[in-house]
């Protein structure tokens, strides 16, 4: 009988919660997504919780984040997955910054952002984003053109679609577009050499078999590298075969990047007169469901057990929870690796208290299954002593079975 009115008045809580949670959201809506700083500078707030600066005359990606909150979901999903504490990550084609600094929170102090931008005007844009979200020192940023060459070459953008630069449109001649000389840069020629890169971006509008060209050593040395890249055959020449032949020379297979994240197998004649499509390179074909949760992103709140592996706490007390991570709507099976002695009440929550779902861990089942119809900022795990318990948390799945 007490076991059922506890459920009860759980489900009433988790009732409240939600219908707290919506009224933030509606809040939110109606004061707006966007500041206006004055002049075309615009201060925004993506899904994950990130504050950023956007030049409010692009008409590209700029301004999906200020209605959405993100941009290119599916590309999104894929990349977080390859966003773990300690990670290095290549943005190459930055933009206003949106996955660098998406990249920077997800891992942490420890891991390692290097952008690449060759527009000047996008620059400040960047580098306010980083400090007002305090990620600056986890952000190396390189304004420079990505080439298999050194040297100089202009570069074409227009304030309209900021993002739509490219080296390709430095010799346009039409009404609204803008000219600026950059530099031009190898990423071997950036990247230390005792450095492995864990995770590339790159989205250099139609320069991708060049930029390929010239970081061959990183990839060369980086054995898992994971490499995500718009393949637009019309834009990039030749039916896209200077792209599909970069990435085979550096020992890279490829899939087409399908909803949620998933990973398609995809030929060379699919490719070339298919339509325009984002791919995923890597040596081996990653798991395109699950997203790790490991030691470094876990927090520990309990004492030792009665061995040295084991943690416990006292009754109804937090022994781990984090990782405080962005979380797409969905249903995900959460499952703990480690082992449990007695029982553990395990919970899915979001904005440091609101309960998703919940449920009882033991050493013969360690999942519960998490459904949520909004997408969750600062998701995290939160582990609790149900009954004089002990626990090892190796690491926590959370694998996308919807």
């Amino acid at each position: 009988m007490l076991n059922s009115i506890a459920q009860i008045k759980a489900k009433i809580r988790q009732i409240d919660d939600r219908q707290e949670l919506i009224s933030r959201r509606m809040l939110a809506l109606a004061q707006g997504q966007a500041t206006n700083l004055g002049g075309y500078r615009m201060l925004t707030e993506t899904r994950s919780g990130l504050r950023m600066f956007i030049d409010g005359r692009d008409t590209g990606s700029g301004l999906e984040i200020i209605h959405s909150g993100y941009i290119e979901p599916d590309v999104m999903k894929v990349l977080q997955r390859c966003f773990k504490p300690g990670a290095t990550f290549l943005d190459v084609g930055t933009n206003f910054g949106f996955y660098t600094l998406f990249a920077a929170q997800q891992m942490g102090g420890s891991g390692r952002v290097y952008s690449f931008e060759a527009n000047p005007f996008l620059i400040p844009f960047i580098e306010g984003s980083a400090y007002i979200n305090g990620l600056s020192n986890n952000i190396t940023l390189i304004n420079k053109a990505v080439a298999d060459r050194e040297g100089t070459a202009q570069f074409g953008f227009s304030f309209a679609h900021i993002g739509g630069g490219s080296l390709l449109a430095g010799s346009n001649d039409v009404a609204g577009c803008e000219h600026v000389e950059v530099p031009l840069v190898t990423i071997d020629s950036v990247i230390p050499a005792d450095v492995q890169v864990d995770v590339i971006k790159l989205d250099v509008e139609g320069h991708e078999a060049a930029a390929l060209r010239g970081l061959k050593q990183v990839i060369a040395r980086s054995p898992d590298v994971q490499i995500v890249l718009e393949f637009f055959p019309g834009m990039q020449g030749a039916g896209g075969a200077e792209v599909l032949d970069a990435l085979t020379d550096c020992g890279l297979q490829f899939w087409k990047i399908g909803n949620r994240g998933r990973l398609h197998e995809v030929s060379r004649d699919e490719l070339t007169y298919g339509p325009d499509c984002y791919l995923l390179a890597a040596r081996t074909k990653p798991d395109d469901r699950t997203l790790e949760i490991g030691p470094a992103a876990i927090r520990y709140a309990a004492q030792p057990g009665s061995d040295d592996s084991m943690m416990r706490a006292g009754r109804g007390e937090v022994l781990v929870h984090g990782p405080y991570w962005y979380l797409p709507q969905g249903s995900y099976e959460i499952t703990v690796h480690g082992k449990i002695k007695g029982t553990v009440r395990a919970a899915v929550t979001h904005e440091f208290g609101f309960e998703i779902a919940s449920d009882q861990l033991t050493a013969k089942r360690m999942s519960f299954v998490a459904n949520t119809n909004v997408d969750l900022r600062y998701f995290e795990v939160v582990l609790r002593d149900d009954d004089n318990s002990e626990i090892r948390v190796d690491r926590i799945t959370v694998r996308d079975i919807s």
